[in-house]
């Protein structure tokens, strides 16, 4: 209920959002991977996910395992 009121009443700003779950930003425009304080990656969801080495695919490798 959260993230749908966020959404709707804030779809025209600007929101940073920290995830401890993946499903929270995967229809974010942007996501930025940080990895000890150093940009690992930045780019849309569907954009990172397309790279099978990259650190936003394999956090979502390891949370769908996690789930099964």
């Amino acid at each position: 209920m959260i993230q749908e009121t966020i959404r709707r009443n804030f779809k025209d700003c600007t929101i940073i959002t920290i995830a401890h779950r993946l499903f929270t930003v995967m229809d974010s425009d942007r996501i930025l991977v940080l990895d000890k304080g150093r940009l690992k990656e930045y780019d849309s969801p569907q954009v990172l996910l397309q790279n099978p080495n990259g650190a936003f695919t394999a956090m979502v490798s390891q949370g769908s395992k996690a789930q099964n």
